[in-house]
């Protein structure tokens, strides 16, 4: 495995006071390049609702949703990824949502591959909506296809803090729309194929949502390892 895998190659932030279609995250770094089997993810907070409905980006990538989503009432959290295809430099994250005076926040990361074809591995489809205790612990991705994954935790919540990840969860990027539409992304690259629970820290929100996924590995070929060896 190259040791790089995995590594943070850039993040995306945005924020709105009252929701447009598209709410948009742009890049926090100077420039973001991304190559096919790269892996790029999103998630939307929403104030009161849930209506976002897709994700796409600038180089025309295709995303799919992790799981259906979650709606607390007052905050909701859905999370989206991309496999790379189209490569190039990464400048906009957009989320299909309906436009409203509620606020919202988007954050995205965008992570070196080569990750597999088949590249969804721990998706739980319920997210956490109960746990607004510092701690905040994402749910259990439980075992592993596979050693070497990236597994990203992530939380929305009503809140204006500023959180922390837990270690060895790291914190890629966090997005606040004034106190009521937060947004953080954490991740971590796994050895083991032992169940991982990410999670945050900080000062209590009044509601949450917080989801796991994990993205496997490009196993390489034996078969063509063996023959380079050869010769």
């Amino acid at each position: 495995m190259a040791v790089t895998f995995g590594s943070l190659i850039g993040t995306f932030s945005g924020a709105a006071n009252s929701i447009t279609n598209p709410l948009s995250a742009t890049s926090t770094y100077s420039s973001v390049v991304v190559k096919a089997k790269d892996m790029v993810i999103a998630v939307v907070a929403e104030q009161t609702t849930m209506t976002t409905s897709g994700m796409s980006d600038n180089l025309g990538n295709t995303y799919t949703a992790v799981n259906a989503g979650t709606n607390t009432g007052t905050i909701s959290g859905r999370a989206f990824y991309s496999r790379v295809t189209v490569g190039g430099t990464l400048t906009t994250i957009s989320a299909s949502c309906v436009a409203s005076t509620n606020n919202g926040s988007i954050v995205g990361a965008a992570f070196l591959g080569p990750f597999s074809s088949t590249i969804l591995d721990a998706a739980p489809a319920n997210n956490n909506n109960t746990d607004n205790a510092s701690p905040f612990t994402c749910p259990a991705t439980s075992s592993l296809a596979q050693r070497i994954e990236v597994v990203v935790g992530w939380m929305t919540g009503v809140s204006g803090a500023t959180w922390a990840a837990t270690s060895p969860n790291l914190k890629a990027i966090q997005a606040l729309s004034q106190s009521v539409a937060a947004s953080i992304l954490g991740y971590q690259t796994v050895n083991s194929t032992v169940s991982v629970s990410p999670a945050f820290t900080g000062t209590n929100p009044t509601a949450s949502v917080q989801g796991s996924v994990s993205f496997k590995y490009e196993q390489p070929n034996s078969v063509a390892l063996q023959m380079f060896e050869v010769f």
